[in-house]
């Protein structure tokens, strides 16, 4: 239930890393396709996510709730912007997945990509243009409580900031002949656990660790563009994230919702 397709796969490109979600992220694509309701799919979230966040509201799910927090590290801050972000809890079932119910939480699609907006106002690295936050994390239940990577649950967490070229990018040509200037690089941070949260049931090295808290799961609104039953969530998830380049060091994603 995360972001946009373009962004799953510019994700799963350059940080080189293993498959997400994949029937999460399908679900995901369609939904958010759809400009759904923000914050809660009732009430619209206002033009002020928090200082230097873009004008509007980032597309969400139905049942979902704003993010309120950000990342931090020796290398990496930011703020995520309330107004471009969700949390929601979903059923798995019928689709495989390990456990019957993640949350998914994260930030939406580039408030406009071709100025470097993002849902995401980074303090460093400097010169960081955007920036996306994403995590599907495997529930045996959903209700109140306290999950952790401990648990050995399917799941996902990565923060990433991107960085442009200072000079003279070199072009990316395709099979065809056709070259275009070579896209951001992106500084990214990852946390995952034993499985990946679809169908396929994928083993995946664990790395680095979360720990999330659900104070309160309320009744399911059902998502009729994609079947499934959105169940609207409260607590908090902190995780602690390793580097793609272990120059960077850690970082940890906190935030509450």
């Amino acid at each position: 239930m995360l972001a946009s397709m373009a962004w799953y796969v510019r994700a799963l490109v350059v940080a080189k890393w293993r498959p997400l979600s994949n029937t999460i992220h399908a679900m995901l694509a369609i939904a958010l396709a759809g400009a759904l309701p923000a914050c809660g799919g009732s009430t619209p979230a206002s033009s002020g996510g928090g200082p230097g966040c873009p004008e509007g509201a980032g597309n969400t799910l139905p049942g979902s709730v704003p993010l309120r927090g950000g990342v931090t590290g020796p290398n990496i801050s930011g703020q995520i912007c309330t107004n471009g972000s969700f949390a929601v809890v979903e059923s798995l079932a019928g689709t495989g997945a390990t456990d019957p119910f993640a949350i998914t939480l994260g930030t939406s699609p580039s408030a406009s990509s071709a100025a470097g907006n993002s849902w995401i106002v980074f303090q460093s690295p400097e010169g960081a243009t955007s920036g996306e936050a994403e995590a599907v994390i495997g529930l045996n239940a959903a209700s109140p409580g306290t999950y952790s990577s401990a648990d050995g649950a399917c799941a996902y967490v990565i923060v990433c900031a991107d960085m442009p070229y200072t000079s003279n990018p070199p072009p990316v040509c395709g099979d065809g002949g056709t070259c275009v200037p070579t896209q951001a690089l992106s500084q990214c941070y990852q946390a995952q656990g034993p499985t990946s949260c679809d169908g396929e049931k994928s083993a995946t090295t664990v790395i680095g660790s979360w720990s999330l808290t659900l104070t309160s799961v309320a009744p399911g609104v059902e998502d009729s563009a994609i079947g499934t039953l959105d169940q609207t969530a409260h607590g908090s998830l902190t995780a602690t994230l390793v580097a793609d380049d272990p120059r960077l060091g850690g970082a940890t994603l906190s935030v509450t919702f």
